[in-house]
């Protein structure tokens, strides 16, 4: 007698997830998932973590610092903001993403706005090149415009909480040192030390801070960030 095929779908409960086994096929499929970091620009916000599944994925988000990447699952993700060193049961905010596997993205979280979800590109850099972006998350800078000392001009009109503007460029790479000058309020530019930005990485500029000259607790600030290697083509 001719035997027949089954496809057979065993649904077993461990620790309490349920998990799909196709016979033969190797074992439990492994979920999707995407990195996410997080951009802590809310001068009003203590430091915090960030949970998912039930679980810290993220710890000590601090004003003015960019976290390490973190692996979620990809699709709709609900991420729990809790106090630094807290239980995922004690929640501050909650809020859901919807994210797409196998990409990067930065949650820049803002003073007076939901958090924003942008989306980093690692893909690899034109030969000889690095990657940059800026990020204003300056409330009251208005915008800002971003050049080299030398003359080149990086960005111009970058706008607070506009995520449109925070489009990447390449540039040569080579050591610059960046001026960073808000449109709003009476402050000065600021100049970073000379840096190098290399060939193949990718970078954010993240600027935050207000834009006032009496305000010494939250001064405007910029912190250039080193994303990664993502490759030359």
């Amino acid at each position: 007698m001719m035997g027949r095929v089954f496809s057979i779908i065993l649904l077993a409960v461990v620790a309490g997830c349920t998990v799909s086994v196709i016979p033969g096929d190797g074992g439990p499929s492994t979920p999707a998932t995407t990195s996410v970091r997080v951009a802590h620009a809310a001068a009003d916000e203590l430091a915090f973590d960030v949970c998912a599944s039930g679980e810290v994925i993220l710890e000590n988000a601090r004003y003015g610092r960019v976290t390490d990447y973190a692996t979620a699952r990809a699709g709709a993700v609900t991420f729990r903001v809790i106090d630094a060193g807290g239980s995922c049961n004690d929640v501050i905010q909650s809020i859901t993403f919807d994210l797409t596997a196998n990409r990067a993205y930065t949650v820049l979280v803002l003073d007076d706005v939901e958090p924003l979800p942008l989306l980093d590109d690692t893909s690899p850099v034109s030969f000889g090149r690095a990657r940059i972006r800026v990020i204003n998350a300056s409330r009251n800078s208005l915008a800002i415009d971003v050049y080299e000392q030398g003359g080149l001009r990086f960005f111009d009109d970058i706008r607070y909480n506009e995520p449109g503007d925070y489009a990447y460029i390449t540039v040569p790479a080579g050591t610059y040192e960046l001026t960073i000058e808000p449109l709003g309020g009476s402050k000065t530019p600021i100049t970073l030390e000379p840096t190098l930005l290399a060939r193949g990485r990718v970078y954010t500029l993240l600027v935050f801070g207000r834009v006032d000259a009496a305000d010494d607790a939250n001064p405007f600030s910029a912190l250039l960030q080193d994303d990664g290697y993502a490759g030359e083509l």
